[in-house]
Order: C-alpha cells, then sequence, then structure tokens
C-alpha cells in the first residue's frame, strides 16, 4: 500500500509479507522491517526515499522502487536488493514508473500504469508482457502458492477481472465480479479463492479459481465506502475487510457456497483478441492485438551473461461512519433467511440488493479514513478457537486484535506499536489491559 498520509508522517509504503509475519514499510529515509510476533524492527536501511519495499516472504530479498529523491532510486527503476550485503543484485528499468510489485517464490510482477511484466525470480529473464487497460491504482495480486495465478482488471467493462496463470503464461478465464470497477482484491494463501470489493462498498465477493465460479457474497454495510484491503486466514475459513469506516469486518466462508445469491459470477465467453508481447490469445480482455513492443534496457549488476530484456508499447488509498450494530444475532440472521428468498423472485438487475451474509466479528481501529492493510492468522489449535488481526495503517500505527470465534463480536484491542524511522529503542508499545 503506498501511503497518501506522507503530511502526517514519513511513512510512503507499509506491506505484508506473503506470510503476514513481517512489515516491510518505505520512508522518505530508506526502507525498514518489522517483525510482527513479537514485534520489533529487525532491519533498517537508510537510502533515500522508497515507494515500494516489497519482501520475498522472510528472504533478504527485498524489491524496492524509489521515491524519485535521487537518480539511483528512480520510480522507473525496480531493485532487488540483499539485506544480508546491503547492495541490489539487480537492476529493471522501465519507461514509465513502477506501481507495484508482487512476488512469490517463482515469479516477479512488475505493474505499470499500462503494462505488466512478469519475471522468472530465479533469472529475473523477462517471461510475459501483458499490456493492459489504464490501471493508475495498479490493482493486480499474485497468488503466494506456486500455481501462480495473477489476477487484475480487464478494463472490458468495468467490474471485469482476469485471472492469468503466471507459470504457463496463459489467459485463465475473465468474468464479471462486480457492475462497477473493482478496488481490491485478494487471493487466499493457496491460490483457489479470490476476493473482490468494487467502488461502492457494499459487497465483497469470493470467487473459485480458475473457474471464476462465485461461491461467497458478504454484505459489508448498507452504505458505500472505500474497501482498503481483503485478507484471508491460512485455512481459508475467515476473510476480513477493512475500509475508511474504521471498522474491520470478519466473514466466515465455512459453508459459504451455499450462501452465495446473485446473479454475478458467470464465466465469460472469450471471443476477441489479446495481445500478449506479441502473441494472441483469445479474450475479451484488452481488445484489438496491439504492434510488436519495442525494446528498453535492464541492467544485472551481478555481471552475469544473460541479461533480461524488457519488452513495451508505445504508451507510457485513500464514508459515512458504520451504522449501529442491531442486539439481536437473530435479526440478522433472519434478514439473511429473507434475502436469499427475495432474490430468487428478484429481476437479475435487483439481485444484488439482497444479496450477502453480514460479519460475525468486527474490530474498531482508532481513527476512519486512514488507509490500512490487514492480515489475520489463526486459530492454530480447535480447542482455542482464537484469532490475531494484525493492522498496519498509513499514519504509522501497528494494532494487534484477538477474537474468540466462539463468542464473535467485538474484537479485544491486544497491542498498539509505532511505527517511526528510528531506531528500535525508540519502538512505543501499548498493552490494553
Amino acid at each position: 500500500m503506498r501511503s497518501s498520509e506522507s503530511s502526517r508522517t514519513d511513512l510512503l509504503f507499509l506491506n505484508f509479507n506473503q506470510e503476514a509475519s513481517c512489515i516491510s514499510v518505505g520512508t522518505r529515509q530508506g526502507f525498514a522491517i518489522y517483525n510482527c510476533e513479537p514485534f520489533g524492527k529487525c532491519f533498517q536501511e537508510n537510502i533515500g526515499g522508497i515507494g515500494i519495499a516489497e519482501m520475498l516472504y522472510c528472504t533478504s530479498l527485498v524489491a524496492l522502487v524509489g521515491a524519485g529523491d535521487q537518480p539511483a532510486f528512480s520510480p522507473r527503476r525496480l531493485r532487488v536488493w540483499n539485506t544480508k550485503t546491503g547492495a541490489a543484485i539487480c537492476d529493471l528499468n522501465f519507461v514509465t514508473a513502477v506501481l507495484a510489485v508482487r512476488m512469490n517464490r517463482q515469479r516477479l510482477v512488475a505493474v505499470l500504469e499500462r503494462k505488466i511484466y512478469i519475471f522468472d525470480i530465479s533469472t529475473m529473464k523477462i517471461l510475459e508482457t501483458l499490456d493492459t487497460s489504464p490501471n493508475p491504482k495498479a490493482l493486480c495480486v499474485l497468488s503466494p502458492h506456486d500455481n501462480g495465478h495473477l489476477a487484475f482488471p480487464s478494463g472490458a467493462s468495468p467490474g471485469e477481472i482476469v485471472l492469468y496463470d503466471a507459470n504457463n503464461l496463459s489467459v485463465l478465464n475473465a468474468f464479471q465480479a462486480h457492475r462497477t470497477a473493482p478496488v481490491a482484491m485478494a487471493f487466499n494463501p493457496q491460490g483457489t479463492l479470490l476476493a473482490t470489493a468494487s467502488e461502492s462498498g457494499t459487497l465483497i465477493r469470493v470467487f473459485s479459481v480458475p473457474s471464476g465460479k462465485k461461491v461467497a457474497a458478504f454484505r459489508r454495510g448498507s452504505y458505500g465506502a472505500q474497501v482498503y484491503c481483503l485478507a484471508f486466514n491460512e485455512s481459508s475459513t475467515i476473510l476480513c475487510a477493512s475500509s475508511d469506516t474504521g471498522t474491520i469486518h470478519f466473514f466466515s466462508l465455512t459453508g459459504a457456497e451455499s450462501s452465495a445469491t446473485g446473479s454475478f459470477g458467470h464465466f465469460t465467453p472469450i471471443t476477441s483478441t489479446l495481445a500478449v508481447a506479441g502473441s494472441t490469445f483469445g479474450s475479451t480482455v484488452f481488445g484489438s492485438a496491439a504492434a510488436p513492443p519495442s525494446p528498453i534496457t535492464s541492467t544485472a549488476l551481478d555481471s552475469s551473461p544473460g541479461k533480461p530484456i524488457i519488452h513495451h508499447g508505445s504508451s507510457g488509498m485513500s464514508a459515512p461512519a458504520r451504522r449501529s450494530r442491531t442486539s439481536s444475532g437473530s435479526a440478522a440472521s433472519n434478514f439473511d433467511d429473507v434475502a436469499g428468498v427475495m432474490s430468487a423472485y428478484l429481476p437479475s438487475s435487483f439481485s444484488g440488493i439482497a444479496e450477502g451474509t453480514r460479519d460475525f466479528a468486527y474490530a474498531r481501529l482508532r481513527s476512519t479514513g486512514v488507509p490500512n492493510q490487514c492480515a489475520v492468522h489463526g486459530p492454530r489449535d480447535p480447542k482455542n478457537p482464537i484469532v490475531q488481526l494484525y493492522v498496519a495503517t498509513a499514519d504509522g500505527y501497528f494494532y494487534e486484535y484477538s477474537l474468540n470465534l466462539a463468542v464473535g463480536g467485538k474484537c479485544k484491542l491486544e497491542r498498539e506499536n509505532v511505527l517511526r524511522d528510528s531506531t528500535s529503542e525508540e519502538i512505543e508499545a501499548i498493552y490494553i489491559s
């Protein structure tokens, strides 16, 4: 997540790693890495402004994109940094700014406004270039699993999403997820489910991958909101959603397939042309094929013989507060039952009105309208159904909540920490009794 809170903090970027065991932070001074449990700074490098700092699990490799404060860290240069040696091992240069970086154990994906570049992470060799519709928010997610599933907006219609196989470099599917443009997406750890939220922020849908079949629908609220983050737990039984209302919702995926209603999630026939690095595939995704791309340079700093060549085309977190919760759990249950019956009789254009089950638990942040990233862990012991919620906010705070799944309701704030560009001795921690 790239921060828009720079007027209040030096934070330019923050995100969890693939296992949500660490947080990487980019600042005006450099970047830092924090452990989530126990909380503490484990690495810091003062190398100038860093706008993106994405970790590769808990390894020593970090993908860095500069904030433009110095030529060595340009927004158009992606540097793979080794934290053990304190030096870059590879530089990748692009013609426009790198807006996001996604990684798993096999692939590195660089997201530009109109391009997606896919690299073999072991050799940093360019494998594919995808021409996309304008994607200024760099909405793109890569499965942490070895299946290599990649998802991004198609641009063919406002709510359509493309599923792409980054391992075999082929389009898997394109399906209509929402009526309006998606603003948040997340794969589960196994890469078999994709959660999506649209501009309206009222409905969150979960789709099976790669079929695109809708298996769950959840109602975040009745009023619009900007969804910042979606996150699954390790076993894919819980989905969390954070928004600008300052509330993080917990949804149960147990029996989700039977609870999904509405007319979305259908398979979209793939009929038109997709231009992918000079190759043509059948798809409704990007329109007609583009002219063959021209090369730009990429420099490998380890002086290995095979230097990657990148191709390109010719074009170059930020609602109303959550309304009070009903005091009766049966009332919400009755609403869901009635909604399910109503959806069978409503025209397809009205199916979304009655769609979606409500949350079973929630957490309150101290402020609203602050972009954030969240992660959920557990339960680790079936006999002790406790889950932990981690929240990192753009104004420089890290919160840890706990939730008893047997009880539900409001999460308990266990700990509050300050993310700041300082030595580890200056980290502040508040334990909530």
